[in-house]
């Protein structure tokens, strides 16, 4: 026979594996089928394209970071504007297109002056780049003007 403690206890586990089973069943694992992309990348160095010039930037700190459809673009020492842009990838191509300044009490104002996405080696809105390499720690970025080079953080 089961006394009153024991069956209390009996609806507190049942209770609690009820709710945990809820919780499992809700969580689903989210992919955004970006592959290696996803992540954090150090762009290291830009080239100009038509001069062949290279700019080391691998002391500084800009970062691009790819989740889902939108591209986060940094400056870690906060010299440059925190900015968002959505982007697409088709086969071997990237399509930088909408950007916004990383501004939430603002609600994120568009970007019209293409100075501020010069620093990450973006050159006009709505830029196209050819996706020359791509592994799990480095990316080749060409546009028209640049070849971008960057490093998986």
């Amino acid at each position: 026979m089961i006394n009153n403690m024991e069956m209390k206890d009996r609806i507190k586990t049942l209770g609690l594996v009820a709710v945990m089973a809820s919780v499992m069943g809700a969580c689903t694992l989210e992919t955004s089928g970006n592959g290696d992309l996803d992540g954090f990348w150090h762009l290291v160095a830009v080239d100009t394209v038509d001069t062949g010039g290279v700019l080391n930037l691998s002391d500084e700190r800009l970062v691009w970071s790819f989740q889902g459809n939108l591209l986060s673009h940094r400056d870690a020492d906060g010299r440059c504007d925190e900015l968002i842009s959505y982007f697409e990838r088709p086969g071997d191509s990237l399509f930088v297109t909408r950007t916004f300044f990383y501004d939430r009490p603002n609600s994120d104002p568009a970007v019209e002056d293409m100075g501020v996405l010069r620093p990450y080696g973006i050159n006009k809105l709505g830029e196209h780049f050819y996706v020359q390499h791509l592994d799990g720690g480095t990316m080749i970025l060409l546009s028209d003007k640049l070849r971008l080079y960057l490093k998986k953080m």
